[in-house]
């Protein structure tokens, strides 16, 4: 039996990354992109850095899956993706997710990025919920049920500026804002800290914030 490893997507280091900080942190992940972008691909292979499948949601940006494409011509008017977009399902699997992330369409120098294997992957995602059980940021259910001021109380000055700067200018509602908070806990453990929060791994959380697909 082949066994699937996150070595075999080729490119998509931005959705891969997603997938690690969700598999870390137990956070449910939108994955959005035209059809064949490894959305699918990167789902199944999930357990392989011990995630679960059933934690990544495969959506399109449109109806028919191009919109913003490079080379492929959107068919979709613009009330066919309002309409699209206001679907129960769609609209759904966005409020759950903690995270979103773009995939790509498929490009011939994909090929020579492969990227790391689920070993190793694995090996640090299993190192941060060491990081955060160690100070006490590690739950059944992932950082859900985490008290936000644990959370609050880490940031550094920079990270703390940072987060008040983006809630201010993008602007962030409640939820996103404590979605970015949790996120940038996990990207910090997955540095092997948690203690104190940088204005990167800040910066990093608040990219799975778009919800410009709302």
């Amino acid at each position: 039996m082949t066994t699937l490893d996150m070595s075999d997507v080729l490119g998509q280091a931005h959705a891969k990354r997603a997938a690690e900080v969700a598999t870390a942190g137990g956070f449910a992940l939108a994955l959005i992109g035209p059809p064949n972008s490894a959305k699918s691909m990167i789902a199944e292979r999930m357990p392989s850095i011990g995630g679960r499948a059933d934690q990544v949601t495969d959506l399109r940006p449109c109806e028919c899956g191009y919109l913003g494409h490079v080379t492929e011509v959107c068919h979709c008017n613009l009330a066919q993706v309002t309409r699209y977009r206001k679907q129960r399902a769609y609209h759904d699997a966005l409020l759950k997710a903690r995270m979103i992330a773009e995939t790509t369409p498929f490009r011939a120098d994909d090929a020579l990025h492969r990227g790391e294997s689920s070993a190793v992957i694995l090996a640090r995602v299993l190192a941060a919920r060491v990081v955060l059980e160690g100070h006490g940021l590690s739950r059944p259910g992932g950082l859900g049920d985490v008290p936000l001021m644990c959370m609050v109380t880490r940031l550094d000055m920079h990270a703390a500026a940072l987060l008040k700067q983006a809630a201010v200018r993008l602007p962030l509602d409640g939820l996103q804002y404590d979605s970015v908070l949790r996120l940038a806990v996990v990207i910090a453990a997955l540095d092997g800290q948690a203690d104190k929060i940088q204005a990167s791994h800040v910066a990093e959380a608040v990219q799975y914030q778009r919800r410009g697909f709302k």
